[in-house]
């Protein structure tokens, strides 16, 4: 009885402020009486609830329609922060289930139904009266070396916290997360832009890079929108500059002689020269170009074209016959030795004839990004160390364990339970046990790949493409896993006859042999804690948190419109990426370019209604001014 009064509380509460809630953000967004009614729809009160899940769940509310999607998740991101609020009484509401679903059956006498159910409440440790014991269990950040050791029942029965069953946020959840809030005055000058900073000729619209965090204008970056979403739809975005970066670490990028510079054929000829001096001995020419997903983070060099240095051609660019059986022809970055104290560098992208379009695959018109850069060369024993030895390649194990945590939330969070994780510690190159287990800093899995196979294997490939054997995902930088580290070297110091580790939703290890003998000393101080950013913890934060801010293009504040419909439209542009309640929508990016076609059409309509206003004002005055002072113009 006393569970039911509790939940029903909590329902009724739950109704009246979900109803607040709704005229609140209607009226925030200036929506009328009927469109407010339109949205109560989508809120069905619940008849009967049993437990507290079924409120939650049945609380929030069901959109279908684009027009008001986003204004739904914006009440269910507050539906959820009330929820948040009322832990204290849903604690006791969830222990109150617990404790009912573990009485046994009236079948015995008094005295032996009072024995066991004192047992049961011994056993329990939700119904005594420890308050330490009711808290929120939260992540922790002891090493596992000093954790204590999982029981039996723990591992055939993982327990799962309060938080986890009401999919309320822990500190773990919120620890990584990024919300683009929009650039600050230096960042809206764009220094970092494939423009050096220059203002663009029209509308000046920013997007934010992955890697760097540096803001460029979108009109360098692509010349439409259609372009941009063939390099980056449903993609992080990198911007050029991080891709030409990152494009071989085996040749490492001490200097930049030409910033990464964009050229475009403009009419029949593409032809750009670049003038840099160089005191080095062998400089490293790279391109790449903005037509697809995979051709915007490879080298990409005009399909048919000459590349000159000093007067003197360097490379012959030839184009693939039609029935070739490559779908792409295997660029390369150009390295070179002849360099002089001043130098010249010219590309040309050449016209083809008639014969040559009907017999070649030539495509043109494209947006290409060139730079040269003086480098450092490595071998793959060099690699290797200098990938080991320098921190920022580290992920910690406090970041270990949370990317295990936030994996298996996220999977939690898509209405699938996930109590554990088995991870194979073999390479997938090699199939034997990995000494450095590695990722991309992209990669949002928890399987690994050797170090030393994967840096051999790339040393004798060319050209070399840096990605992901596991996801295919390009590898820009690399992520040492700690964690897997020491279980490695545990696995091996002992001679533990074991190829695969499993993992608890907390990130600690199921086998308790291991979990004795995992042992840290070995591990250098920065794989033990550090303060790297690792960007894969902070997507799947954010995704865990129902954040997608990929592709996130806003205004600077010198272009914000002026227009009485400014705010609400604002609000509109800078929440569009907010997503509540993944579960509940099947296709996150598929709904983003939904609410751009949303958007548009909004734009459309509010420049048709200024205009109409506009000529409204106009013929009120035109009859003011034939009519005398009689009418008084507003």
């Amino acid at each position: 009885m006393k569970n039911c009064t509790l939940l029903k509380q909590l329902e009724i509460s739950t109704h009246i402020h979900i109803l607040d809630l709704i005229n609140k953000t209607s009226s925030k967004h200036h929506l009328s009486d009927l469109q407010t009614q339109q949205i109560q729809q989508y809120y069905k009160q619940p008849s009967s609830i049993n437990t507290f899940l079924e409120l939650y769940s049945l609380s929030q509310l069901r959109c279908d329609c684009v027009k008001y999607l986003q204004i739904v998740d914006e009440i269910n991101d507050q539906i959820h922060a009330y929820f948040q609020t009322q832990t204290t009484l849903i604690q006791k509401i969830i222990a109150q289930e617990r404790k009912s679903q573990s009485e046994p059956e009236p079948m015995q006498i008094e005295d032996d139904e009072e024995q066991i159910n004192k047992n049961n409440n011994q056993d329990d440790p939700i119904q005594q009266e420890d308050p330490q014991l009711q808290q929120p269990s939260q992540q922790t950040n002891i090493p596992c070396s000093q954790q204590q050791p999982l029981n039996t029942q723990q591992t055939t029965q993982p327990s799962q916290t309060i938080e986890d069953e009401i999919c309320i946020p822990n500190s773990v959840k919120l620890k990584y997360r990024r919300i683009n809030t929009g650039p600050s005055e230096k960042e809206a000058k764009c220094e970092y832009c494939v423009c050096q900073g220059k203002p663009p000729i029209e509308q000046d619209n920013l997007i934010q890079c992955l890697l760097c965090l540096n803001y460029l204008h979108f009109n360098c970056i692509s010349k439409s929108k259609e372009s941009f979403d063939k390099c980056y739809k449903d993609m992080e975005f990198v911007c050029p500059p991080c891709v030409l970066k990152y494009m071989d670490h085996f040749n490492k990028i001490q200097n930049s002689l030409v910033p990464p510079s964009p050229f475009q054929q403009i009419g029949q000829i593409n032809h750009k020269a670049f003038n840099f001096p160089c005191d080095q001995t062998i400089i490293n020419i790279r391109c790449v170009r903005q037509e697809n997903k995979i051709n915007c983070e490879e080298i990409t060099w005009p399909d048919i074209g000459e590349l000159f240095l000093n007067q003197k051609k360097i490379q012959d660019f030839k184009p693939l016959i039609n029935n070739h059986s490559l779908k792409k022809r295997k660029d390369d970055h150009i390295l070179t030795t002849e360099v002089l104290p001043q130098n010249c560098l010219q590309i040309k992208e050449c016209i083809p004839t008639p014969d040559q379009r009907s017999q070649y695959r030539i495509s043109l018109g494209h947006l290409y990004f060139l730079g040269v850069y003086s480098i450092e060369q490595f071998n793959a024993k060099q690699l290797l160390d200098n990938i080991i030895n320098q921190s920022e390649n580290w992920m910690n194990i406090e970041q270990c364990q949370d990317f295990i945590s936030l994996y298996l939330n996220k999977h939690q969070a898509d209405d699938i339970k996930v109590d554990s994780i088995t991870v194979q510690l073999t390479c997938a190159i090699t199939f034997n046990l990995m000494n450095t287990p590695i990722r991309g800093s992209l990669c949002q899995h928890i399987q690994c790949f050797g170090l030393e196979n994967y840096i051999t294997a790339m040393y004798s490939m060319q050209p070399r493409k840096w990605r992901c054997p596991l996801c295919k995902k390009k590898l820009f930088t690399i992520q040492i896993d700690a964690y897997q580290y020491a279980i490695l070297n545990t696995i091996k110091k002992y001679d533990i006859q074991v190829n695969e580790i499993t993992f608890d939703n907390n990130g600690q290890i199921v086998n308790e042999n291991i979990q004795k003998l995992l042992n840290l000393d070995n591990l250098p101080n920065y794989a033990i804690k550090n303060n790297n950013r690792m960007i894969n913890l902070e997507i799947l934060s954010n995704e865990t948190n129902n954040i997608f801010y990929k592709l996130q293009i806003v205004k600077t504040k010198e272009s914000i419109n002026t227009s009485p419909y400014s705010n609400t439209l604002q609000n509109v542009i800078n929440n569009m990426m907010l997503s509540s309640n993944q579960h509940l929508r099947s296709n996150s990016y598929a709904n983003f370019y939904a609410n751009n076609y949303y958007i548009n059409q909004m734009k459309l309509q509010q420049q048709a209604r200024m205009e109409e206003q506009q000529k409204f004002q106009q013929n009120k005055s035109k009859i003011g001014q034939n009519h005398d002072s009689a009418i008084i113009i507003e």
